[in-house]
């Protein structure tokens, strides 16, 4: 003898409740169905799914069909915005989305809405972009400032799945301490009274630059994200995206040029006549400046240094040397030679600072450094306090000067070679 059950028509969830239908009398065999209507004379459940796991518990009289399939694989029970979950009945909170996930960006083309140097990653980790490092922002999709997110992070070129801890490294386990605020993420969110401000107590500035350290060079990385508020809340994952992480690198561009036109481009050998014989002790300056172009994504940045082959200006013809020293050359009575940095052009578009050695960066007109044999610092950047050691288009440029006594010296007579050369520090 059947028992007859009702007809229920499941073609959506429109609620927040889950519909839990219980079969109850005899029945003779389990055959697993997958999204198919279960029919009978006057019933229909229509689009039902039974897992094979499903299980009769029987007593004398009754037989129970415990699991009805896993809800679960129905699609229709999740979008864009929500999930239900079988069992649970718990309308999620809203599944986030990924403002940006960035290494190398400029700032024509950078997605993230609040680097602190607005000109993309690169201006963030220096020229090239990030190598080790990497910027993710969170759109919450209007969920509350307390709802926790989950980062995965996966390493596309090697197969490897991470997720973001607490201390912005990498792990290969997922546990509850890697679920964390949007404020913890990023270092600011404009929904949170703690973090919305400088000076709030979750406010982080470097978080806001970089948030996703330890990664590879030269890796491409995909970041997805997903949100917890509460029991049986837990969203899927969002719509992945992804970067690809550079190399660490140095750069260099050097070219003469006059002080009004620095942006002249040269090619090696590079020439500047310094002495054009207007008589007995004067100061005699470069007809152009050196210019210096640097990039550097280096965290702890580069020393830049200048090396004379002859420590001076030698005449062949004479077998005589301008020697060069750190003086004055107005006041002096001798000859001399050397350089200084010139005072107004020493920039960079983020970063740095490009710093001046203090040897060259004189306050008087005449007051020269001396080239020698071994190499001098001329410039470099430094990753003290606040200071980064990247940069991202730093420029600088050198004056050379010198004086002599000889009334009319020999066009090319008096020459020096200078070498320049770019360390990263480590």
């Amino acid at each position: 003898m059947y028992m007859n059950i009702p007809k229920i028509n499941i073609i959506e969830f429109t609620s927040r409740f889950l519909l839990l239908a219980f079969f109850m009398g005899s029945i003779n065999a389990l055959q697993p169905v997958i999204a198919q209507n279960l029919d009978s004379t006057n019933y229909t459940i229509q689009d039902a799914s039974i897992s094979n796991g499903a299980e009769l518990l029987d007593s004398t009289t009754f037989s129970l069909i415990s699991n009805l399939g896993d809800i679960a694989n129905d699609t229709r029970i999740t979008s864009g915005t929500y999930e239900i979950k079988s069992g649970s009945g718990q309308e999620l909170v809203s599944v986030p989305l990924i403002n940006c996930f960035e290494t190398n960006s400029t700032s024509d083309n950078s997605e993230c809405l609040l680097l602190p140097n607005q000109k993309g990653m690169l201006g963030e980790c220096g020229g090239f972009g990030c190598y080790s490092k990497a910027k993710i922002e969170i759109n919450s999709q209007n969920n509350p400032y307390d709802t926790l997110y989950a980062v995965q992070i996966t390493n596309l070129t090697d197969n490897i799945t991470y997720y973001l801890k607490s201390d912005h490294t990498l792990s290969l386990t997922q546990t509850i301490s890697n679920y964390l605020s949007k404020c913890a993420i990023e270092g600011i969110d404009t929904t949170n009274p703690n973090c919305d401000t400088e000076g709030d107590s979750g406010w982080n500035l470097n978080l806001q630059s970089t948030n996703i350290y330890n990664l590879d060079p030269q890796k491409t990385y995909s970041a997805a994200v997903k949100a917890l508020n509460g029991d049986y809340t837990e969203t899927i994952y969002s719509e992945a995206k992804s970067t690809i992480t550079t190399s660490q690198s140095l750069s260099l561009d050097m070219d003469i040029g006059p002080q009004d036109n620095p942006s002249i481009e040269n090619t090696s050998p590079y020439e500047i006549n310094v002495l054009s014989g207007n008589g007995y002790q004067s100061v005699q300056t470069g007809a152009n400046l050196i210019w210096f172009d640097f990039n550097s994504n280096n965290m702890k940045g580069f020393d830049f240094y200048i090396k004379s082959k002859n420590q001076g200006l030698y005449s062949i013809t004479r077998d005589f040397l301008i020697p060069s020293e750190d003086e004055d050359l107005s006041t002096d009575n001798n000859e001399g030679f050397g350089i200084k940095i010139h005072e107004s052009d020493n920039t960079q578009q983020s970063l740095g600072p490009l710093v001046k050695s203090s040897i060259y960066d004189t306050s008087g007109a005449n007051i020269v450094g001396a080239v020698t044999n071994t190499n001098r610092l001329l410039f470099s950047t430094r990753n003290i306090g606040n200071d980064r050691g990247e940069l991202l288009n730093g420029r600088s440029g050198i004056i050379l000067k010198a004086k002599t006594r000889i009334t009319t010296p020999i066009a090319g007579d008096y020459t020096d070679e200078l070498s320049f050369t770019i360390i990263g520090v480590f």
